[in-house]
């Protein structure tokens, strides 16, 4: 066999590949245009979404400056809130802060463990007709009106805690007085602090569920095919591969959470008692930074031109700049997790 004829059998053997046409100028020209306009329409958006937040800081900061001016720091660090005190009144907001950090923190208590429990047992353990049935019902619930929880609360929370479990559990815990409710000026009452922590975790455990079973399904089904097949059960693989891979959307969960409970207001405002002090108790009445907001605007206490508005612009501030806390420090822990996540690949 000679060469052309070599050359012929192996041409023949080999498979053809049909290569795709070449776009034409038109098409570059269409999916350039298009491009452009998606860049464009995308820049705009966030460039509104910049110049909001930046309008609202400044109209806060504008109407807040005479309480800045005044007040300084004393508005943190103050525990009495009188406007009528004096010829100015008296402006402390601390009470109002301790309020939002309590019952955001207790909401969270409460509602991450068992929303990554109810997330494993649909991402890991339920049947897929069952699990797409349940998350359904879930993503209905976070879009739930906050009044309706309000209400909830107010009409069945509110008269069963206040009748049933606070008085017993002031038996138990009455040694120690930051659980005990009698430890109040206003005594057993069911509103107060506790209450509106259970409202505040209702609220946000849909949101933490919806967030990690969608996190924990775009885990890859390599790692759980390689950490069963070494041996580990359903339980270890969920909570030691799943879970551990899917840190960086637990957080984003959690985040989107905790910014939901720092600005809930009818909800708290129905059942937190709206007092102006620092809680004695984990029962005891009290207000948080949106509800003191809101029931002082509502109520008509905030005039133009008056310190007392000034000092609510400059609890504005502070709310903000909390939202804004959490949302960076979230924001910097899904980095850090991504990190460790990338170098563990590499090794």
């Amino acid at each position: 066999m000679d060469a052309t004829e070599s050359a012929t059998t192996r041409s023949a053997m080999t498979p053809s590949v049909s290569l795709p046409e070449p776009r034409s100028r038109e098409g570059h020209k269409r999916k350039g245009y298009a491009d452009a306009v998606y860049h464009s329409v995308s820049l705009a958006v966030s460039l509104v979404l910049v110049v909001t937040l930046v309008a609202i800081v400044a109209v806060l900061l504008s109407t807040a400056w005479p309480a800045i001016g005044q007040l300084g720091l004393g508005i943190i660090t103050g525990q009495v809130w009188n406007p009528g005190a004096g010829v100015q009144g008296v402006f402390g907001g601390l009470a109002f802060i301790v309020g939002t950090v309590l019952t955001t923190a207790l909401a969270l208590l409460i509602a991450v463990p068992v929303s990554l429990a109810i997330a494993i047992l649909l991402g890991e353990y339920a049947p897929r007709p069952v699990a797409a049935v349940l998350g359904v019902v879930v993503e209905v619930a976070a879009g739930v009106p906050t009044i309706v929880f309000g209400a909830w609360a107010l009409l069945v929370l509110v008269p069963f805690l206040g009748n049933t479990i606070e008085p017993a559990i002031a038996p138990a815990l009455g040694w120690l007085p930051p659980l005990d409710p009698n430890n109040s000026p206003v005594g057993i009452s069911g509103f107060g602090m506790f209450t509106a922590g259970l409202v505040l975790s209702a609220m946000v455990f849909p949101t933490i569920v919806a967030v990690t079973r969608t996190s924990l399904l775009a885990t890859a089904p390599e790692l759980r095919e390689a950490s069963l097949g070494i041996g580990a059960t359903r339980w270890e693989t969920a909570t030691r591969v799943v879970l551990r891979e899917a840190r960086g959307g637990i957080i984003g969960a959690v985040v989107l959470a905790s910014g939901r409970a720092l600005g809930e207001t009818m909800a708290v405002v129905y059942v937190i008692g709206g007092q102006p002090r620092v809680p004695q108790s984990l029962f005891d009445e009290g207000s948080t930074l949106s509800a003191q907001l809101f029931t002082q605007v509502y109520g008509g206490n905030a005039i133009p031109g008056q310190l007392n508005t000034a000092a609510l612009y400059e609890l504005g501030l502070v709310l903000l700049l909390l939202s804004l806390l959490t949302g960076l420090g979230g924001r910097l822990l899904t980095r850090r997790f991504a990190g460790a996540a990338l170098a563990g690949v590499g090794r």
